[in-house]
């Protein structure tokens, strides 16, 4: 990805960025339209209003807008906010219809966070959302669609402390994500338009595919539903394991669900033995096989 500057002119500084300033970390927000960087950014210092930010980031490339060494004005916390004076402000493009072009730019966020956070040897802690200061539902994009801690993921990504995640999906979403998702569900024999649309019949195939998993039927994609889906077809259980001795027992089901999943088994003679005590050494199989379960490792 380019970073190019478009710096604010020092006539502006005023206005615009009044006071020098030693980052403490970033502050990420999304657009509220569906502009380019390049036209948010001529925008934003073509005005008069004491709004401003750091860098605006689209699908294509970062406009550097305001000195990393100056402070802006964005976080909605006042004139001696953290927020708005020791906070670099990352605006991240085309939020308000979401999509490809989003993911994009919210991959690019993603790459320049990772950046700053290696140039000034901060952690992930270091990063912040709009939200965290004044809030605001801000960034909107990427907490109604994908979760604070997806985009901290891919941030994580690109720093190489993580693999890059798959969003929580629900209905409504769209993008390439969604187009994985659809992939996945025909692969297990699901009859689906693959168009990234995350509409009532990829929800339907989403709970009747959570439902022969064990899984919460809620219809949204979250870890474990995309753990279940990444596995080969052929790994599906067809029957839940049952056991002579948890016929109407008040933990039947869980117990059931937990065996469907290949995280509890039985004693080897068709008993589960549900009111006895556990050892240790079962105790932590159980943990080996949800993690096994969820991660697929």
């Amino acid at each position: 990805m380019t970073v190019r500057d478009k710096l604010c002119p020092s006539s502006k500084y005023k206005i615009k960025c009044p006071y020098a300033m030693k980052p403490e970390g970033i502050c990420i927000h999304n657009t509220a339209n569906d502009a380019s960087a390049a036209a948010e950014v001529s925008y934003m210092l073509g005005n008069g209003a004491q709004t401003s930010y750091h860098y605006a980031v689209d699908d294509v490339e970062a406009v550097h807008a305001v000195p990393n060494d100056r402070n802006a004005w964005h976080a909605g916390d006042g004139g001696k906010g953290a927020g708005n004076r020791r906070y670099i402000a990352i605006e991240i493009c085309y939020s308000k219809s979401g999509g490809t072009r989003f993911e994009a730019a919210m991959k690019n966020a993603a790459e320049l966070t990772a950046g700053l956070l290696k140039e000034y040897g901060w952690d992930i802690s270091h990063v912040k959302k709009h939200q965290d200061f004044s809030g605001k539902y801000c960034p909107h994009r990427i907490l109604s669609d994908y979760g604070w801690e997806y985009f901290l993921n891919l941030v994580r990504a690109e720093l190489g402390e993580a693999e890059t995640p798959t969003p929580v999906l629900t209905k409504g979403a769209v993008g390439e994500a969604v187009k994985k998702l659809q992939s996945r569900l025909s692969e297990w024999g699901y009859a689906l338009e693959i168009d990234g649309s995350f509409g009532p019949a990829t929800l339907e195939a989403v709970k009747e595919f959570q439902k022969k998993q064990g899984l919460e039927v809620d219809g949204s994609v979250g870890p474990l539903t995309w753990a279940a889906l990444m596995k080969e077809p052929s790994e599906e259980v067809s029957d839940v394991e049952k056991f002579a001795d948890t016929n109407g027992h008040w933990a039947e089901e869980i117990i059931d669900e937990l065996a469907a999943m290949g995280i509890v088994h039985g004693d080897g003679t068709g008993d589960f033995r549900p009111d006895e005590p556990i050892t240790r050494a079962e105790a932590a199989a159980m943990v080996r096989n949800a993690v096994k379960y969820v991660t697929g490792k």
